[in-house]
């Protein structure tokens, strides 16, 4: 422990005796004893144990009787020798003012008097003060599993979250390279949002959790570069009531379920796709849902890294209190379907429409619409 706590201890213990003084002066006064006399033995035997519980509380710290550990036995049984010696000797030396007895014994007499009555009290307080440092232990080991557990949970997330970036960045300047061989001015203005983008990620690369307004801020830049590279084969629409802007969802986790609706159903197809993203609360759960009107699941899916590591994500985030599910539209397509708690925060993030080198917004034919209709309850909140 600190020297802040020992004093604290030590105040504490002074406190109690002090407390113990006073209440015994009533037993004195019961034996008939004058009030004078009687507050000099009562507060004189109560202070005398001042330094000993003190020592007890010490010594229980730095020697705690343990297996294996016979050396702070023996410790703690030399220290109830020396408090019975301590006692003996107060006595000896103070009778003549506090006159505990009119007449003292022999010092030999005094020390088996002191062995009586206090050998096994100062045992009681070495247990007392055992209990309360095995208390403090438990709770200081409590303490420090919880921190490393959160440090871990955090690398963790920070990890999952760094693998998103390089995987985007790659597939983006995939597409790029392969617009640069036809047409130019498209591959220009990707690049253009796709340094916005990366702008992005870079402000708010330590977050894991951000209003939905601010994801959807994110997810807009992404939208375009898809935007450019398939033209009017692609459309996004976006139904997210007002009520839900502000709740907290894990950064980046639109994006790849939007990429695996892009590169999973639409892009195998020659004929225009939609993609819909839908958000929906209620008192405690907030549902987002993808939807795309593609070429559906395979008869055996199997998740790549995006949805993996969205996966594995929540489950750092959310525990059990989540839902994620991945499952065949109606006819044809995929839906994607994640419910977390709601947590909420100011929005303070609004979308801002990329600029072309010259300074003019590019044509962008995604029309996200932001509806205000009521909420509908999660399914299963």
């Amino acid at each position: 422990m600190g020297a802040a706590r020992w004093l604290r201890l030590l105040l504490g213990v002074l406190a109690f005796w002090l407390v113990q003084g006073l209440a015994g002066i009533h037993s004195f006064h019961e034996l008939g004893v004058g009030l004078a006399h009687g507050t000099a033995m009562s507060m004189t035997s109560a202070l005398l144990w001042v330094p000993l519980t003190w020592w007890a509380l010490f010594s229980s710290d730095r020697f705690p009787v343990e297996p294996g550990r016979l050396r702070n036995l023996l410790v703690h049984l030399g220290s109830s020798a020396g408090v019975c010696l301590f006692r003996a000797a107060a006595v000896l030396v103070l009778n003549p003012w506090v006159r505990w007895e009119a007449q003292l014994p022999g010092f030999a007499e005094l020390m088996v008097t002191s062995f009586h009555k206090n050998f096994f009290f100062y045992v009681v307080l070495v247990a007392a003060a055992h209990a309360f440092h095995y208390q403090r232990r438990s709770r200081e080991r409590a303490e420090l599993t919880a921190r490393l557990e959160s440090a871990l949970a955090q690398a963790r997330l920070s990890a999952l979250q760094a693998q998103l970036q390089p995987h985007f960045l790659f597939n983006a300047l995939q597409s790029i390279a392969e617009l640069l061989h036809h047409d130019v001015e498209r591959a220009d203005r990707m690049l253009v949002s796709l340094s916005r983008l990366l702008r992005q990620l870079l402000e708010t690369d330590s977050k894991h959790e951000v209003p939905l307004e601010s994801e959807l801020s994110s997810l807009q830049p992404y939208v375009e570069l898809q935007q450019l590279r398939f033209g009017e084969r692609l459309r996004v629409d976006i139904d997210v009531p007002p009520e839900t802007l502000a709740v907290r969802v894990p950064y980046l986790v639109l994006q790849p379920l939007v990429e695996n609706s892009i590169r999973h159903g639409l892009a195998p197809r020659a004929q225009p796709g939609r993609i819909h993203i839908r958000a929906r609360r209620s008192a405690t759960l907030l549902e987002l849902e993808v939807t795309d009107d593609g070429a559906g699941l395979p008869p055996e899916p199997r998740e790549g890294l995006g949805l993996r590591n969205t996966r594995a994500r929540l489950q750092q985030l959310y525990g059990d209190a989540h839902r994620f599910t991945l499952q065949g539209g109606a006819g044809a397509g995929c839906v994607v379907t994640l419910h977390i708690p709601i947590a909420t925060a100011e929005p303070n993030v609004t979308a801002e429409p990329p600029a072309e080198p010259n300074g003019t917004a590019p044509r962008v034919t995604t029309e996200p619409r932001v509806t205000a209709e009521p909420a509908v309850p999660a399914e299963g909140a």
